[in-house]
């Protein structure tokens, strides 16, 4: 085709346009297909189904694919998927500073960071506070699932979410201290998010290690779904 459909960003009414968008150096003369109207932003199809946006229906998929529906999921981290943000930031705790693990000046925080490990992405907690951090907008009320493995109690893992106006989500405390698990185990945790703006953020930092004592066991996340 000479060009593909675009939609608008949801206006004021909770709708939106679909609008026919031509190939650069392609389409000359003649007048576009009119703007049609969507009248729902909260259009989600469920699961083997995807969007299609000639028909403006929700059909199967095709044989030999596959669609989550309204959802995303992250299981390969060959490099840090786009979306995702990693910040360190050094850390002094009063634990520290009471039993001599004071850090360093000048530490090096990049190699405490969060770093992706083809099969899961990892932190080592360590003399600095590490973060990972994803935003979604959901049409919808929806789930994050996600799965990991903390088997060191030296490093405290938070996990925390907030909406777009920097207010944590409500239970907040049932979700803000994954649990450790045991040796070589995972662990899933499942979160219920509100539609609208949704700020997920994953935290570590290491209560007990200077930089040059030995590293902690990292907190490894292998999965994260939205649906």
């Amino acid at each position: 085709k000479d060009y593909h459909y675009e939609f608008t960003e949801c206006d004021s009414s909770g709708g939106r346009w679909r609008v026919s968008v031509p190939k650069p150096l392609t389409c000359v003369g003649g007048a576009p297909n009119p703007p049609t109207r969507v009248n729902d932003c909260r259009i989600s199809c469920d699961a083997g189904t995807y969007f299609n946006r000639t028909t403006l229906e929700c059909l199967s998929c095709p044989p030999g694919t596959y669609s989550l529906g309204g959802g995303i999921k992250f299981d390969t981290w060959e490099h840090l998927p786009l979306g995702f943000h990693v910040s360190v930031e050094s850390f002094e705790s009063n634990f520290r500073l009471l039993h001599n693990f004071a850090t360093d000046s000048g530490v090096n925080c990049s190699e405490y960071g969060w770093k992706p490990k083809k099969s899961f992405i990892s932190s080592h907690g360590g003399p600095c506070a590490a973060t990972l951090s994803y935003s979604v907008e959901l049409v919808k009320p929806g789930v994050l699932s996600y799965y990991y493995q903390y088997t060191d109690p030296s490093i405290l893992f938070n996990f925390e979410a907030q909406n777009d106006q920097c207010q944590s989500i409500e239970d907040v405390e049932k979700y803000k201290w994954p649990r450790l698990t045991e040796e070589a185990k995972w662990r899933t945790s499942t979160v219920q998010l509100k539609a609208g703006l949704n700020v997920l953020y994953w935290k570590t930092v290491g209560m007990g290690f200077s930089d040059k004592m030995k590293k902690s066991k990292p907190v490894r996340i292998k999965k994260i779904e939205i649906s």
